[in-house]
């Protein structure tokens, strides 16, 4: 498979944001407050981005502040996320010694912030400061980003105006909804909840554009409490990247903080609504089985510009795909200028789920390509892989891939699970020379009904489909089965769910 789509080393620039537990709103001053002060919920650097040439020093600030926008107290670390184009000191002074782009990063407790740093020189640095107009650059936000609310509550939401030094100047903006019906904004800026669900607000001002999330509950029980959510980042050799992420129904988990292969995902965030699952679940996070890691770069087939696989486990057991009771909202990051290199419209783009048969968007809804914020956004009624790709885009059936070597043995989860009439089991072998393996499907009692694959195998990751039926060409019952991959040295099995 000819791949394309080279990752930078950098993630995209946005800031590492933690949804605090936002306040019921009530009658028209939906979003609460009262002025008081609450827990740390962002940092901002200032300035947010800068033009630079070596040896012409930078001083960063950083703020903390609370959910509603109020500065709190707070000691900073200062650390490069990136490395040759200069250092920075404890107190934010930052020395350009080479070229090239990267971010400063200020870090107070567990939340964080950045700043995006371009070097140049030459007519470089003229070319850069000429057409970006680094003296001053603008953006769009909107306050609050996240709120929680009942059907008829509302929350006033504002836009401001961000310049390049941080400074923010509340501004008059066009407001809509790209969400299904969870609520309306009128001119003002005011929301108001109608129904359960998840709806997106935008605020427009000129060529600017930024977006803030509300979720709508069904009732007060379900703003207390949840079922709780554990998100795991793994590499494909079963290594945790990052740490485990917990939280509950109505919260929002922001990716951050990951480390390659796994950065492409920085920035990108999932929305759990209330009552959207039915008891308590664990998620794995991968990079989705097509994409090839090298030294320091992912690569992507042509066509899919950022995806990710999500598996889901209920008591230990992996559903895959995961359905949800009411969609999650998931968004994935874009590298800045991924769109314009790519020579693709923001229509031309789409979110899908990467299944063996190719690329598929039943399940998806509510698509939304965000250039302003680098982030494409879409509801997901389950998990499976998931992936933003061109339109048109066409994409292999799962087969072998001998030219992406596995570290280790593994028996991957089947797909789909529970499935019906078929399902396709993937399985990757170690090592430089063929061994024999044992593919085989098993019952509850333990009794063996389908021999898959029997004999020598090569290293590499392969696949199989197992139709339903046993070796005599009967077809098996609904219940669950467990496969098993077998070699000399390694076994191991799963379970799968036949359902008729």
């Amino acid at each position: 498979m000819k791949l394309g789509k080279r990752w930078s080393v950098f993630p995209a620039a946005v800031l590492s944001l933690i949804l605090s537990a936002a306040a019921l709103g009530q009658g028209s001053g939906g979003s609460g407050g009262g002025g008081q002060k609450g827990r740390p919920d962002r940092v901002v650097v200032t300035p947010g981005e800068v033009l630079t040439r070596p040896g012409e020093p930078v001083t960063f600030t950083a703020t903390l502040f609370d959910s509603a926008g109020n500065p709190l107290e707070g000691t900073f670390t200062w650390s490069m996320e990136c490395q040759g184009i200069g250092s920075i000191n404890p107190t934010g002074f930052f020395v350009p010694t080479g070229t090239g782009q990267g971010y400063v990063k200020a870090s107070s407790g567990a939340v964080s912030g950045k700043a995006l740093v371009t070097v140049a020189d030459g007519n470089q640095y003229e070319s850069l400061r000429a057409r970006n107009s680094w003296s001053n650059r603008l953006r769009l936000m909107v306050m609050p980003t996240d709120t929680l609310l009942l059907p008829g509550q509302t929350v006033q939401l504002r836009a401001f105006l961000v310049d390049s030094n941080g400074v923010r100047t509340q501004t008059q903006a066009d407001w809509r909804v790209d969400g299904n019906g969870q609520g309306s904004v009128n001119e003002n800026g005011q929301f108001t909840a109608n129904r359960k669900g998840i709806e997106m607000v935008q605020a427009v001002q000129e060529r600017f554009t930024a977006r803030a999330r509300v979720m709508v509950a069904q009732s007060a029980g379900d703003t207390t409490g949840g079922d709780s959510i554990r998100v795991r980042f793994m590499t494909r050799d079963g290594r945790m990247t990052g740490e485990t992420k917990r939280l509950r129904e109505k919260g929002v988990l922001k990716m951050s903080g990951l480390a390659f292969p796994m950065d492409g995902l920085n920035g990108g965030d999932i929305a759990f609504p209330p009552g959207c699952v039915s008891g308590n679940i664990a998620i794995d996070v991968t990079l989705p089985e097509n994409a090839e890691i090298g030294p320091d770069s992912v690569m992507f087939p042509r066509g899919i510009l950022n995806g990710a696989s999500f598996s889901v486990s209920v008591d230990g057991q992996t559903m895959e795909p995961f359905p949800f009771n009411t969609p999650v909202q998931l968004s994935l990051p874009l590298q800045a200028g991924q769109l314009e290199k790519s020579g693709l419209s923001p229509d031309q783009v789409g979110v899908f789920y990467c299944t063996t048969a190719g690329l598929d968007t039943t399940g998806l809804t509510n698509v939304v390509v965000d250039t302003g914020a680098n982030r494409v956004y879409c509801q997901a009624a389950h998990f499976s892989t998931i992936v933003i790709a061109e339109k048109g885009t066409v994409v292999s059936a799962v087969g072998n891939h001998p030219s992406i070597q596995p570290e280790k043995a593994f028996l991957h989860a089947n797909y789909p699970n529970p499935f019906n009439p078929e399902t396709t089991i993937r399985f990757d072998l170690a090592g430089s020379l063929s061994r024999k393996a044992e593919v085989s499907v098993y019952d509850v009692l333990g009794r063996r009904i389908r021999v898959l694959f029997e004999g020598d195998c090569a290293p590499g990751s392969h696949t199989l489909r197992w139709d339903g039926t046993d070796d005599q060409g009967r077809s098996a019952g609904s219940g669950m089965y467990l496969v098993r991959l077998e070699t000399q040295d390694f076994s191991q099995s799963r379970r799968m769910v036949l359902l008729k």
